[in-house]
């Protein structure tokens, strides 16, 4: 180790200059200095070929511990999470998707209409279409009050009240009137008679 503090090189004054009376007495021997090239030197191909090492085997050795697994992240696991919900839930909507329509998959799932749509396009999971008919009413006239109200139209015509004017008096609709006019033939003109 090579140091620059004077208190260092004071102290290994001694050591050198015995070092240095060794080099001297074993070059007067006949000993010769050699300089051998140092690490990172481009003289790299007298290096001696390596042997292959046998692999131990039975109880010799030590065995090798289990390769350490490495936890998973939290994002990484609450992704696998996602996933796996997700997966479940098309599933589930497509095993809907054969008896019901879009509106009852989203009552029993709780899901908004944009990601049913989303997973139809997605998955290719098409949809019960909606059939209104059963919630269809007949359109059946109730002709229980019509006579009574062909009595208080005649009525009214006979008092010289124009249409309109019955209308509001005997708080009837516009096409109440016009049924009763046409079904049972009342001849009620469409304005009031002035000449009296």
């Amino acid at each position: 180790m090579m140091t620059t503090e004077l208190s260092a090189i004071q102290r290994n004054q001694a050591e050198s200059a015995r070092l240095a009376e060794a080099m001297a007495e074993f070059q007067k021997r006949g000993g010769v200095v050699e300089a051998l090239p140092g690490f990172g030197a481009s003289n790299t191909e007298a290096l001696p070929a390596r042997k292959p090492v046998a692999k131990p085997y039975g109880r010799d050795f030590p065995r090798q511990p289990p390769a350490r697994q490495i936890p998973k992240s939290k994002r990484a696991v609450a992704a696998e999470e996602r996933a796996k919900a997700k997966s479940a839930m098309v599933r589930k909507v497509r095993e809907l998707a054969s008896t019901m329509t879009k509106a009852e998959i989203m009552r029993e799932t709780g899901l908004s209409g944009y990601t049913l749509r989303k997973m139809g396009c997605d998955y290719g999971i098409e949809f019960q279409k909606f059939d209104p008919t059963p919630f269809l009413k007949p359109n059946a006239l109730d002709r229980s009050h019509d006579a009574v109200n062909v009595e208080r139209l005649i009525a009214a015509r006979d008092r010289g009240l124009s249409r309109k004017e019955a209308m509001a008096d005997l708080s009837m609709s516009n096409s109440l009137m016009y049924r009763l006019i046409e079904d049972y033939g009342i001849n009620y003109p469409l304005q009031r008679d002035l000449k009296k």
